[in-house]
C-alpha cells in the first residue's frame, strides 16, 4: 500500500467509462442511490444524538428566542434537505475484501490516483468539492468543542443573539462534513477517502447526468480530472489476467495514458 495513491475499485465497464475520454471522468453519485443507504443517515444520527445530549442541559434564553438546542435542530433540518454527491476511493490495495465488495465476481480493476495531485486539482479547479478521509470512530470532538464555545459565549450574554446565530451558521460546513464522511465502524478496513459535493434545494444543478441501475435512473455529477493524475492501474484477481494485461496496455496506448500496470497477487477463485 502506498499512502501517496488512492484507489477506485471498479469493473471492466467502469474502467472503460472512467478512462475512455479526453479526461478522466468519475461519477459523484447522489447519496440516496448508493448501495449503502445509511451513508448520510449515519452522520445525521450522530449529530442528532449530539443535539439530544444538549437538550438534557437547557440553557437560559430570552422569551421568543430559540434555545441553542432548538437552533441546532433547525440547522440540521435545513442541511438534511440538501443533496449530497460523492465518489469513493480506498487507501488499501491487495485487500481481498475490496475486490469482493466493489468488483464483479469475474474480476475487476483498481485505478490508482496520485492523492496529492488530486487534492491540488480540486482545490484549484473545483473548490466546491471536498476531499476527506471517512470517519469510522464517530469522532465529533472538534464539533463539540466549537458548540460548547458558542454556547458559553451566549450564556454569559444572552442578548448577543446575532453573534450566536452567525456562529451557528458557520458550523454548517462542518456539520455537512460529518454527514458526508461518517460511516459505521465495521467498514473501517476499507480505509476510505471520499470526494463529496453538497447542493442546496434551490441550486440549479445543470451539470446533473444520469446512469441506469436496474429499472432506476441514478443522478450524478461528473467529476472530470486530468489524465496525469492516474498513475497506476491494478488488474484484480481474475481468470484471464494475462489477457487483461495485453488489452489494458493497448487501451493505455490508444488513449494516451502514462500509468503503470500491475497484477494482483491474490489467487482468483470463482464460486
Amino acid at each position: 500500500m502506498s499512502k501517496d495513491i488512492v484507489y477506485h475499485y471498479t469493473s471492466a465497464d467502469g474502467l472503460r467509462g472512467i478512462l475512455n475520454s479526453k479526461s478522466v471522468c468519475l461519477r459523484m453519485t447522489d447519496s440516496r442511490f448508493l448501495n449503502d443507504k445509511e451513508e448520510i443517515t449515519h452522520g445525521s444520527q450522530l449529530v442528532k444524538k449530539l443535539i439530544d445530549e444538549y437538550d438534557n442541559n437547557p440553557e437560559a434564553t430570552l422569551p421568543g428566542i430559540p434555545s441553542h438546542t432548538e437552533f441546532m435542530s433547525m440547522l440540521l433540518g435545513s442541511i438534511a434537505d440538501r443533496s449530497f454527491y460523492s465518489t469513493s476511493f480506498s487507501s488499501e490495495t491487495e485487500q481481498l475484501s475490496q475486490w469482493l465488495s466493489y468488483c464483479p465476481q469475474q474480476g475487476g480493476y483498481a485505478i490508482g490516483f496520485d492523492k496529492q495531485q488530486l487534492i491540488n486539482y480540486l482545490r484549484g479547479e473545483r473548490n466546491d468539492i471536498h476531499f476527506s478521509s471517512v470517519n469510522y470512530v464517530n469522532d465529533l470532538d472538534d464539533l463539540i468543542k466549537q458548540i460548547n464555545q458558542i454556547k458559553y459565549s451566549y450564556t454569559i450574554n444572552i442578548h448577543n443573539r446575532i453573534t450566536r446565530d452567525l456562529s451557528m451558521y458557520n458550523l454548517v460546513p462542518q456539520i455537512q462534513h460529518v454527514l458526508a464522511t461518517s460511516k459505521q465502524s465495521y467498514f473501517k478496513s476499507e480505509n476510505e477517502v471520499r470526494a463529496y459535493l453538497v447542493k442546496s434545494p434551490g441550486d440549479k444543478n445543470n451539470n446533473l447526468e444520469f446512469f441506469t441501475k436496474g429499472s432506476v435512473l441514478v443522478p450524478y455529477n461528473p467529476l472530470n480530472i486530468p489524465k496525469e493524475i492516474i498513475t497506476q492501474v491494478i488488474i484484480g484477481p481474475m481468470q484471464h489476467q494475462e489477457l487483461a494485461m495485453i488489452a489494458l496496455n493497448e487501451f493505455k496506448r490508444v488513449n494516451n495514458y502514462d500509468f503503470s500496470i500491475l497484477k494482483s497477487n491474490i489467487p482468483f477463485r470463482c464460486f
